[in-house]
């Protein structure tokens, strides 16, 4: 889906913070918090650990999940449907690749894309796409949300794209700084407007495994030109456009159907996006957006995807 899913989400801000991890490296001060929080909730998932995992969490954090219904609000929720799928999981070793992190200014806030493997002593291993969402508190830092979803490529999701099924719909919201991010999404989503020269330097994570990339002008261009040929159409899906304040950091979702194709011969994808939003000089603008297609709860979603029962 790459310049359909090179278009889902995205204002002029400061571009991501890549670093790729090797090995060993000093840290800045301020990004020690956020990280040593993200890996105590990985290692609460090779624990199969649903009270460690939830440790790290604001009371009214939000998760979305990789399966189609994955979409909770509150810790409590979130608990009980980590405790059921750690509870199904074969012991795992986990291994990390991270893509990107940033700090606000004020150094309140932090987000983070990484992707997890996950891999049982026996059979094949799953590996996760994480975005992570977190604001510091009195009470240290907290993850605010989080989506963790599955690539799937690009060639099995086209040929099975009625295995896909409507993900949860999303309540909406837009109170604080969520009043302007809801109007320019609503803007965009129901076609007014292609994606906007303020969305370039934000980290992009399409649908498949290989789409991670800055934001940049080629990619509003194939978004465009989408648009304007007719290849490429955006439909709204039920639901609102769920968006919280966290005061350093902004966080918003929704749903959509990408439509692919020519007329008369269109395929209809459903997708989930998930955007981490920042405040620059009075101005709330996205640093990164994901894109995911919503899995069935039981079954595989599409020819060489993996399985989604008992996992995260």
């Amino acid at each position: 889906m790459l310049a359909a899913l090179a278009s889902s989400c995205a204002k002029e801000g400061p571009p991501p913070v890549m670093r790729p991890r090797e090995g060993p490296v000093a840290l800045p001060v301020d990004e020690v918090g956020p990280r040593v929080l993200l890996a105590e909730q990985r290692d609460a998932v090779r624990r199969r650990d649903a009270d460690g995992f939830v440790r790290s969490w604001a009371e009214d954090g939000f998760f979305l999940g990789p399966t189609a219904q994955s979409a909770l609000e509150g810790r409590a929720a979130i608990r009980a449907r980590l405790a059921a799928l750690l509870g199904a999981l074969p012991p795992v070793s986990v291994q990390v690749a991270e893509h990107g992190f940033g700090l606000t200014g004020d150094g309140r806030g932090a987000w983070a894309f990484q992707e997890l493997t996950l891999a049982p002593r026996e059979g094949a291993s799953v590996t996760y796409r994480v975005s992570t969402a977190l604001t510091r508190g009195r009470e240290g830092w907290r993850i605010v949300a989080q989506a963790w979803t599955l690539p799937v490529p690009n060639e099995a999701a086209l040929a099975a794209a009625e295995r896909f099924p409507a993900p949860r719909a999303l309540e909406e919201s837009g109170a604080g700084a969520c009043a302007e991010v809801v109007s320019d999404l609503r803007s965009w989503r129901e076609g007014g407007e292609p994606m906007g020269e303020a969305w370039v330097g934000s980290l992009s994570v399409g649908t498949a495994r290989e789409e991670v990339a800055p934001t940049d002008e080629a990619m509003l261009a194939r978004w465009r030109e989408g648009l304007e040929s007719g290849a490429l159409r955006i439909r709204a899906l039920a639901g609102g456009i769920r968006c919280r304040d966290h005061g350093s950091v902004v966080v918003s979702a929704f749903n959509e159907t990408l439509e692919l194709g020519p007329e008369g011969g269109r395929t209809a994808l459903p997708v989930r996006v998930f955007v981490v939003h920042v405040e620059s000089e009075g101005v709330v603008l996205p640093v990164h957006w994901h894109v995911a297609l919503p899995l069935p709860e039981r079954e595989r979603a599409a020819p060489s995807a993996p399985p989604t029962e008992a996992r995260p």
